[in-house]
């Protein structure tokens, strides 16, 4: 199922598709991109593209009542489709950032401001495709520890809902993580490509 609902995605917008593949190669050549290695898995960071095309909406899909995702088509938006994938880029970055680091960023690639409509807040928000919106842990969590939910990152497995497929990052990892995002972001901003984003953390004595 899970295979299914990504091939609806990523055939749905060549945008996608491609920020996708970028994604993976960049997050493998930071060190975040594996979750034997305390990072994210493949399927994670396409969940993390999917959601922020939904809270953008850059794609229309169509949901039943209970968050179906297996039936229809998923279609982008006609009214987006001016977007660039470097301007979607960016905004990507930049949605998955820590705010106060690039609520002010101006993008040097051209085209209107790099900042998307909302910014995600990995303290308190889910990333759950089930969801096309922000959607606040507390939210789809009201029992659990307000502590240990705000020290998680949390994107759900949209076959198996409660199922956090970033779990294997841990919570002394997880600023870490999101600091990849803005460095990333600012790089883009500052020159317009994304030819340092890939380039390997320096190793450690």
């Amino acid at each position: 199922h899970n295979t299914v609902i990504m091939a609806k995605y990523a055939d749905a917008d060549p945008r996608l598709h491609d920020i996708i593949i970028l994604l993976k190669v960049w997050a493998k050549a930071r060190g975040f991109g594996s979750a034997q290695k305390q990072g994210f898995s493949s399927h994670a960071l396409v969940l993390l593209a999917i959601h922020f095309f939904q809270v953008s909406n850059l794609i229309v899909e169509p949901l039943d009542g209970c968050g179906s995702l297996l039936s229809g088509e998923v279609v982008s938006d006609p009214e987006q489709a001016a977007k660039s994938t470097g301007e979607l880029l960016m905004q990507f970055l930049v949605f998955y950032s820590f705010e106060s680091e690039v609520s002010e960023l101006t993008w040097t690639g051209g085209g209107p401001s790099c900042l998307p409509p909302q910014l995600f807040d990995w303290k308190t928000n889910v990333c759950s495709i089930r969801h096309p919106r922000l959607v606040e842990k507390r939210e789809l969590f009201p029992d659990d520890p307000l502590e240990w939910l705000h020290n998680s990152l949390y994107v759900e497995d949209p076959v198996h809902p409660g199922d956090n497929i970033a779990r294997s990052v841990p919570s002394k990892g997880v600023a870490a993580v999101i600091a990849e995002f803005t460095r990333a972001a600012l790089i883009v901003a500052s020159t317009g490509s994304v030819g340092f984003l890939c380039k390997k953390p320096p190793q450690a004595l």
